[in-house]
This record gives structure tokens, sequence and C-alpha cells, in this order.
């Protein structure tokens, strides 16, 4: 029901509204918003400022879960969804929708360093000093900018875990 609609007075007569209405709760954050032909939105949020409903005149709405403030699950009125995990960091370590596509990622150091898609696609990443040194994709791109190592024939035999042999 719109603004104008619940404002008509009982000898039928109308309010005078100035559109767009705009109503913000205590925390500035939009609640409702109305204009001129009718059309309007609803909000809701938690008690940390989080979205978790939104719906509008003409059906549609959307809800939120959320836990430790990071976006659990969403859904809407299409049936749509999408659900999401964090590591104890906050990072977003996996998704998933009602499509069938999903993703999850690792993270060392708080900085992503693969990720896996539904559709094959991958990636990794290497990171010395904070700055990416390695990067490498499932479409072949390597982006390799680590630092040459010195290593004695010795060190090589110790990482290969066999004997080996320099051929030409």
């Amino acid at each position: 029901m719109s603004i104008k609609e619940i404002t008509k007075l009982s000898n039928g007569k109308e309010l005078d509204i100035v559109y767009p209405i705009k109503l913000l709760d205590k925390d500035g954050k939009h609640v409702y918003y109305e204009n001129a032909n009718g059309r309007w939105q609803k909000y809701e949020y938690d008690k940390d400022g989080n979205e978790t409903y939104f719906e509008t005149e003409a059906g549609y709405w959307r809800k939120y879960e959320y836990k430790d403030g990071n976006k659990v699950y969403c859904e809407n009125s299409d049936g749509y969804w999408e659900k999401y995990e964090y590591d104890k960091d906050g990072n977003e370590t996996y998704y998933e929708n009602s499509h069938g596509d999903w993703w999850n990622r690792e993270y060392k150091d708080g900085k992503a360093v693969y990720h896996k898609e539904s559709n094959d696609h991958w990636w990794k990443r290497e990171y010395e000093g904070g700055k990416e040194v390695y990067f490498e994709d499932s479409t072949g791109r390597i982006n390799d900018n680590r630092e040459p190592v010195d290593m004695t024939m010795e060190d090589v035999c110790k990482l290969a875990g066999k004997k080996v042999r320099i051929v030409e």
C-alpha cells in the first residue's frame, strides 16, 4: 500500500504529498522510498546495520542472513539463492548459488592464494613480503616474478628426493 493510499482522508480528500518520499532509520539507512508513480521500496536491517530484507510494490523481495557479520545466505522471490562460507579470519572461502555455480578459495596470511570454480577455471598466487610474485591460471597464463634461488647440487638432490644428473 502506498503512502498516498494510507494518507487518504476519511472525507475522500488527499493530503498534498511531496515526492520522492524517503524515510530513514535512526542510523541514516533507508527504510522506505516512494516516488510519485506509486513505486516503493522497503528495507529492513539487523542490529549491526546489515540489510536483512528488501521489498518492492511489484512483490519482489530479497532476504539476507548473517553470521558473525558475514552474509551466509541470500534468497529472493524469483527462487534464486546464494550461500557463503568463511574462515576464522572472515575471508570468504566458499560460494554457491541456485544455478549450480560455485567457487572455493584458500588464504594464507589474509591473501587469497588459490581459487577454483565450478566451470573448472582456477588460479593460484604466491606472495613474498606482501607483494604478489607468482600467478598462474587454468588458461595457461603465468606471471612469475619470483627471485631465482641459488642452489648447490646437494640442495637440488634434497629438493628432488633423489639423485639428480644434469643433462644438456
